[in-house]
């Protein structure tokens, strides 16, 4: 079953966009892996500080 979580997208160029990504201490920089917040009221505030072409999307996580 997929769970819904929201994740933030910042322009690289027009009309291409990225999620925003954690370079955590297990993350490799080959296999990024996105913020997500559980609701998207959280993820549109966060947003904020990406100024105001960032958006914030769903993301689907494959629970199985």
């Amino acid at each position: 079953m997929a769970k819904t979580k929201y994740g933030i997208k910042v322009p690289l160029a027009v009309d291409d966009y990225v999620w925003v990504c954690n370079p955590g201490a297990d993350a490799a920089w080959f296999d990024p892996e996105p913020v997500l917040y559980n609701s998207r009221q959280e993820a549109e505030e966060r947003a904020k500080i990406w100024g105001p072409l960032a958006r914030v999307e769903s993301f689907q996580l494959d629970n199985t």
